[in-house]
């Protein structure tokens, strides 16, 4: 009876550590894994609740990206619009005031150094809520079923930009 645990526990084991040195031996062997050009897109509000912070940036650690894009388009102020782009670098931000627009769409497009991109849009709204409580509402719409996922400050969204295709 002693010895099928052992055995269970060594193959529940095996698994993660086979999954760790796929992820460690390429830095091993001098290159980055591919899992590092991988993007998030973050979008949260600052403490005081006066500006929407929007960022993207390497998932799994610092990666130069060839280029990156971050538009922000007003839905309730449709004369708001920012853009962002730049070329070899690690990530961007950009800063949408709360008072330019509480609804607004986020385009994110990256391309790495193997000519991979990366593309991604998102709506955040802010809502306020009885007791005056804030709440970002963000709709997935580049999913296949478009969806909703909420979150209170201090709280952020997350999301994985995901491979689109090569250049």
């Amino acid at each position: 009876m002693a010895r099928e645990a052992w055995a269970r526990t060594g193959m529940v084991v095996t698994i993660p550590a086979l999954l760790v040195l796929i992820l460690i031996t390429p830095n091993l062997i001098g290159r980055p894994p591919d899992l590092a050009s991988w993007p998030l897109l973050v979008i949260g509000l600052t403490q005081d609740g006066s500006t929407f912070v929007v960022d993207v940036g390497g998932a799994v650690g610092a990666y130069m990206y060839a280029s990156v894009t971050l538009e922000v388009s007003g839905i309730d102020n449709v004369s708001y619009a920012a853009r962002v782009t730049e070329t070899d670098t690690y990530g961007k931000d950009l800063r949408v005031p709360e008072n330019a627009t509480h609804a607004f769409q986020v385009h994110a497009y990256l391309v790495d150094r193997l000519n991979n991109y990366f593309e991604y849009n998102v709506t955040t709204t802010l809502v306020v809520v009885e007791g005056g409580r804030t709440i970002l509402v963000f709709v997935l719409q580049d999913e296949s079923n478009p969806r909703e996922e909420r979150r209170t400050p201090p709280d952020d969204f997350r999301w994985p930009v995901p491979l689109r295709g090569r250049l």
